[in-house]
């Protein structure tokens, strides 16, 4: 092979498809530089000259892949940055009235999490099949996405679906995204028993679409069992408002204040639903309207003043966004006087709050943020009014600012046509900048009036822990904390002048225990003393919870405690005679084995208490069943313990525990 078909060759094995007008100039561009030279002519080549003949094909080369990219792997280039969208699907045993629980998440490549799944619902109202689906959704980026609900029989064929489309708000709230609960309502058709017998399992589906895929509108159930309050959010004109914020207070307890306890997102016709409302409530609804360019957004606020209860239709109607011909100014000041540079301004109509006459009340208002060399700032076409006027300093502003320095709020009179100009008051005051002491780990153990370490012996919700927390009122926190471990013991970390104060009694130590009737909760049931505070853990004395003077809280923990405690017992009792019985549980509780490890207290505490329910049925072998519960537990709190055919005793929610009278 001459050298002519040598770099013919290796050309050829380097390049990259591209077009083969391309392809053929780059090559005979290479030839004939080199058949030019004659045959073995690089030989008598000067040696500098020879250097750069060998870098102009080493360039001939790097043109011979670069063009080729240019034309036919941009292609594949362009494939790459397309960015894929996650989907999910999951296949469940069909099961009516029960939380049947998934994780099921869809979202981009950046942001897989978007729409996060969590569980579904079936349920049989007035001879329809309907349902409810739970989800989380994330309010930026914009996306939007199929669910796909299918009835499947034993064959893996669809004998009814449900679908719809959805889309998130892709907006950010005060410059944050913001996750929101997303319930999808819906019906499956007739509920028969033809369609009982074939339903085997269910099968939900994520998937992203695209942007010209309606979306479905928003549907709800008129249902006993939901509990749903729903409604819509409209504009001026009566346009829908899609991204709305809705949020439901309810109110757990007498003379309990309303807690935002969850909030929704309209969808695009501007619907919202919740379902499963436990207790008196009242709704609010907040519209924002961003800046793209920048931090600065308005917002519209609307609550209706009034206790609510049960299924409810509350709609919202906003009006134009107030305007008018006043100006605020005003110059911000750090504590040690030198101007501000870098602030928000936050102005909101003040409203009274206390005025339960039972209508609408509004509020409107925008926060600014500014950049100002010298600390003063302009705002016009203000509507005239009564104004709150918030400042915030923001960025290293904050640096060395004592907290209560930080927010300065003042209240002023806005009039059409006039100028009102406002400033700080901090100016006087000195730069405080905090000291940070060395803190010390303190450790001690917290006990039961029985000797037994203060934990859950079974978990009320997900994430439940006892836990002590310093104070320095009731109702304030101090940010340190410590979880109290399975032996009781618990670390908390403490400077000498908070250890000094909680000495004194200015500061305390509060013990906090998961409460069993409202889940994400915790009440306290006791503190800690101090003298019994150590340094080494292994030191550490026991303080038992004191028996008297105990809240409501606490004698719904001793009955929860011995609740677990008999069951428990009882579950092994039972177990031990069904071995004896060729895995069958006995016909009813009247048995010797009882009546001897309980005594006469326990023996009625079970016969008052315990609903038994596993009479003459099989054990584990074929299923885990519930065998018996704490019936008076039910109805004094939100859940009670379960006895379960294996032994294990668990804690459920009182919607968990519906369909145990089914069994």
């Amino acid at each position: 092979m001459n050298p002519t078909d040598n770099i013919k060759k290796m050309i050829k094995e380097l390049i990259l498809p591209g077009t083969k007008a391309a392809d053929d100039r780059i090559l005979n561009d290479a030839l004939s530089t080199f058949e030019q030279a004659g045959p073995y002519k690089s030989t008598r080549i000067n040696p500098q000259i020879r250097i750069w003949i060998k870098r102009a094909v080493a360039a001939v080369i790097v043109f011979s892949i670069l063009i080729p990219l240019g034309y036919g792997a941009s292609r594949v280039i362009r494939k790459l940055m397309i960015k894929p969208a996650w989907r999910g699907g999951f296949v469940r045993d069909f099961k009516p009235d029960e939380d049947i629980h998934f994780d099921l998440r869809v979202g981009t490549k950046e942001e897989p999490e978007i729409v996060f799944g969590r569980n579904i619902r079936f349920f049989v109202e007035e001879g329809q099949l309907l349902g409810t689906l739970r989800s989380n959704i994330s309010s930026w980026p914009k996306f939007k996405w199929r669910t796909t609900i299918d009835l499947v029989d034993d064959m893996g064929n669809s004998i009814a679906s449900a679908e719809q489309v959805r889309e998130n708000g892709g907006i950010k709230y005060q410059g944050y995204r913001q996750e929101f609960d997303h319930n999808i309502h819906f019906s499956l058709g007739p509920w028969d028993d033809v369609l009982q017998e074939q339903l085997k399992t269910i099968s939900v589906k994520y998937e992203q679409v695209s942007e010209d895929i309606a979306t479905t509108p928003d549907a709800w159930i008129e249902s006993s069992k939901l509990k749903v309050v729903h409604g819509q959010v409209t504009d001026a004109d009566g346009q829908p408002v899609p991204n709305a914020w809705v949020i439901i207070g309810e109110k757990r307890k007498k003379g309990q204040r309303y807690v935002g306890t969850r909030d929704v997102c309209t969808d695009g016709q501007g619907f919202y639903s919740f379902d499963e409302i436990r207790g008196p409530y009242i709704v609010r609804v907040i519209v924002y309207d961003e800046d793209p360019a920048g931090q600065d957004y308005s917002h519209q606020y609307k609550r209706l003043n009034r206790t609510l209860h049960g299924t409810q239709k509350i709609d919202f109607k906003f009006e134009e966004f107030p305007q008018g011909t006043a100006v605020l100014t005003g110059q911000i000041v750090k504590p040690d006087g030198s101007a501000a540079t870098e602030f928000t301004v936050d102005v909101r109509n003040e409203v009274d709050w206390k005025d339960y006459s039972g209508q609408y009340l509004y509020q409107f208002g925008f926060k600014k943020y500014f950049v100002s060399p010298d600390g003063r700032f302009e705002i016009s076409g203000l509507a005239s009014g009564i104004f709150s006027i918030r400042i915030n300093l923001t960025g290293k502003e904050v640096e060395g600012v004592e907290f209560n320095l930080k927010y300065t709020r003042k209240v002023c009179e806005l009039m059409d046509g006039k100028i009102t100009e406002v400033t700080n008051e901090t100016a006087v005051k000195k730069v405080v900048k905090p000291v940070l002491d060395e803190r010390v780990y303190y450790y001690g153990q917290i006990l039961y009036q029985n000797g037994k370490p203060a934990v859950l012996p079974t978990s009320p919700w997900k994430g439940a822990k006892v836990y002590v927390e310093l104070r320095s009122t009731p109702t304030t926190s101090l940010g340190v904390e410590g979880i109290v471990d399975d032996q009781g013991y618990f670390a908390i970390l403490l400077t000498d002048k908070q250890l000094e104060k909680i000495t004194t009694g200015e500061y305390s130590i509060k013990i906090y225990y998961p409460s069993c009737q409202d889940e994400f909760t915790s009440y306290p049931i006791g503190t800690f003393p101090v003298e019994m505070l150590t340094q080494n853990r292994d030191t550490s004395k026991g303080y038992r919870l004191p028996p008297d003077g105990m809240s409501v809280e606490f004698e719904n923990l001793e009955q929860i405690l011995k609740s677990y405690d008999i069951l428990y017992e009882l579950g092994s009792v039972l177990l031990k005679w069904s071995g004896r019985h060729s895995g069958r549980f006995p016909d009813n509780l009247n048995l010797n084995e009882v009546v001897s490890f309980a005594d006469t207290e326990t023996l009625t505490w079970i016969m008052e208490n315990v609903e038994y329910q596993a009479g003459g049925r099989t054990g584990p072998e074929v299923e885990i069943f519930p065998v018996a519960y704490d019936k008076t537990l039910l109805e004094n709190i939100n859940g009670t313990h379960v006895l379960f055919s294996n032994g294990d005793v668990k804690f459920l929610r009182r919607r968990e525990v519906e369909i145990i009278d089914s069994y």
